[in-house]
């Protein structure tokens, strides 16, 4: 197997600010404003609460924030909360090829240590989730995870186990490193890496934790690594390396060296209109225009078809039935979520409180919306969405892009509305009135020679 290992360290080890393209800087900048947004939002949702009270019970040296709380932890433990409140609504950014959430992993981390180890600027932080970032996409997309012979996606998932990595690149940069101390330190983080989507099937709390776990274990690597533990070394291409253990038959390791340090996958995440699965979105906004353009009632509706691959059916297309954890059978739910869009013509972060998501009126709409499984079809997209009205009208869309993905991107103004909407919905008045303060000082953060004042406002 190609080796990966070394020019990946070389990569971390040599890239600095100034090699950034302004297009690059920019894409990072708006990454970090979406994910605070999103994490401000979900600072007060399902599980987020609980590690905040494990985080107080545990105790420890307080190095750095836990966002929204007024309170600091450890650099592991603030890490884990405020990247579990980051995933919490399943608004966070993505990456498509990779089916991955990076920045939900590489910000908590590398704001965290900034503060641990204090004198940090606006660069600093701009360079470090940007790399970070960028390998965590690069592994996610030369694994392949969709898989089209078997028309599934894996059963671990890449915002957990690639972004362990990207979250060590992040802390990596940060500390300026040696060599033997970046790989032990992935090596080190390679021993820990996991994640499985079968919390997804069962609607279970911890799946909005896992990217947390990673974050927490790259930084226990990253401190392990400093005191002289080693790790494996050939962690990518190794025997029992990343990609013989993580590839499926289409894996093509090679690719995460194609363009490295000249193009940044950074540029390529896309950020979501609603706050549920990427897999999702596409059907939500063909729903919602259908009922626009024709003006359609709820009551109007017979049935609601979705025609797509059997990958999406799989993953998000059964029947909907309000679990033990309902909040987290909604984000991962068609059915549901094009309920609530025919309901209330929108599908935003209140739509996922538990009176919306067991609101009978929406479970019974939810059993009119019926998946069909095209075998032709692969990945995400193309979806059609088809509107059988009780007149006998039949209205179709078809989607070959989402809304928020890198070729039909957010603008900056549109990201910024969804920066304020996310604050807004918290209850936190200070953060509503600072919220356009807090916006400008993001999109401006590499003028910024260091980062208490970005720090206090959160």
């Amino acid at each position: 197997m190609i080796s990966l290992t070394e020019p990946i360290i070389h990569f971390i080890l040599e890239t600095e600010f100034k090699k950034l393209p302004p297009s690059t800087i920019h894409a990072t900048k708006r990454c970090i404003l979406d994910c605070l947004g999103v994490a401000i939002a979900g600072s007060r949702s399902l599980g987020v609460r609980e590690v905040v009270d494990l985080a107080v019970e545990m105790g420890g040296i307080k190095e750095s924030r836990i966002w929204t709380y007024g309170m600091k932890a450890p650099a592991q433990q603030a890490t884990f909360v405020n990247s579990v409140m980051a995933h919490a609504l399943d608004y966070d950014d993505s990456y498509r090829p990779g089916i991955i959430h990076p920045t939900c992993s590489t910000l908590p981390t590398t704001l965290a240590m900034c503060e641990k180890i204090g004198g940090q600027s606006g660069k600093d932080l701009i360079l470090s989730v940007c790399l970070g970032n960028d390998i965590a996409c690069r592994l996610a997309a030369a694994l392949k995870p969709y898989d089209p012979y078997d028309h599934k996606l894996p059963p671990w998932r890449n915002s957990a186990i690639c972004s362990a990595f990207g979250c060590v690149v992040a802390v990596s940069k940060l500390r300026n490193d040696s060599f033997k101390t970046v790989r032990d330190a992935l090596g080190i983080v390679y021993s820990q890496i996991a994640g499985n989507k079968q919390c997804e099937i069962d609607g279970a709390t911890v799946k909005r934790m896992q990217p947390g776990f990673m974050a927490q274990a790259a930084l226990s690597a990253a401190f392990l690594a400093q005191k002289r533990v080693s790790g494996a070394k050939d962690i990518f291409e190794g025997t029992y390396g990343f990609f013989e253990v993580y590839g499926n038959r289409n894996a093509n390791p090679a690719e995460v060296l194609e363009g490295l340090g000249k193009t940044f996958r950074v540029e390529e995440i896309g950020f979501k209109v609603y706050p549920c699965c990427a897999l999702i979105q596409a059907p939500i906004e063909a729903t919602l225009e259908l009922k626009r353009t024709h003006r359609l009632k709820p009551d109007e509706v017979e049935i609601i078809k979705v025609i797509a691959s059997p990958m999406v059916v799989s993953e998000v297309g059964r029947e909907y039935v309000p679990g033990e954890n309902p909040r987290v059978d909604a984000q991962f739910s068609i059915p549901y979520n094009l309920a609530t869009a025919m309901i209330r013509g929108d599908v935003n972060i209140g739509d996922f409180e538990l009176e919306a998501v067991t609101n009978p009126e929406r479970v019974r709409f939810s059993k009119r919306i019926e998946i069909i499984d095209f075998p032709g079809m692969k990945g995400g997209l193309p979806i059609t969405v088809e509107i059988h009205t009780t007149k006998g009208e039949r209205f179709s869309k078809t989607l070959e892009e989402r809304k928020g993905d890198i070729k039909r991107a957010l603008s900056d103004e549109e990201l910024s509305e969804k920066f304020y909407k996310c604050v807004g919905y918290s209850d936190f008045s200070d953060k509503k009135k600072k919220a356009k303060l807090i916006s400008e000082m993001i999109l401006n953060i590499e003028e910024r020679e260091e980062l208490e004042s970005l720090l206090d406002l959160l």
